[in-house]
């Protein structure tokens, strides 16, 4: 009789698991921007980017995306505070120092602005970030989910995936070479 308990229990687990990926399955909203699969970075979608401003971690004026129209953008989602943020750091410099035709631009969440300024200096970045300590930018206008996070953006504005994670050089190279 104890044989087939086990059974019963991995059974219920089983089912279990592909309900909640259902219900997650289908209430994921339509509106939803398009991801970038793993395994190497997946082009799809054709999300208008809403808008987006905000001040100049650095000081200055507020940064506008729409003065990037006709560029191709990536934005990164990140925070001193975020050790796979820390990771990801030096393919982003590289990535930037040897593409400057792409604008890169940081969007830094929830956190110290002492903090994520010396972050900056630490990894060398020179890309201008938006500060955004209450992730209005981030979480509320570019629905980010997790830290960090890359978005890919074409010429027309238009949200065309993104990475939810650390993205690295390859990554990169490989959008930018497909969004060009």
């Amino acid at each position: 009789m104890r044989h087939g308990r086990p059974k019963l229990i991995l059974s219920g687990l089983v089912g279990v698991v592909v309900i909640v990926g259902l219900i997650v399955g289908l209430t994921r909203g339509d509106d939803a921007p398009p991801k970038l699969k793993s395994g190497g970075p997946t082009l799809a979608g054709t999300v208008a980017v809403p808008t987006v401003t905000g001040p100049a971690l650095a000081g200055g004026t507020d940064i506008d995306l729409a003065a990037f129209r006709g560029k191709t953008v990536f934005i990164n989602a990140w925070a001193s505070w975020c050790g796979p943020c820390r990771d990801e750091a030096p393919d982003i410099l590289k990535f930037t120092k040897e593409h400057p035709d792409v604008v890169f631009l940081g969007v830094n969440l929830n956190d110290d602005k002492a903090n994520a300024t010396k972050f900056n200096a630490d990894v060398g970045w020179t890309h201008a970030s938006i500060y955004d300590p209450n992730g209005k930018v981030g979480f509320d206008t570019l629905k980010v989910t997790t830290l960090p996070a890359t978005i890919y953006i074409d010429a027309q504005g238009i949200e065309r995936g993104r990475t939810q994670g650390v993205v690295t050089y390859e990554d990169l190279v490989s959008v930018q070479q497909r969004l060009q």
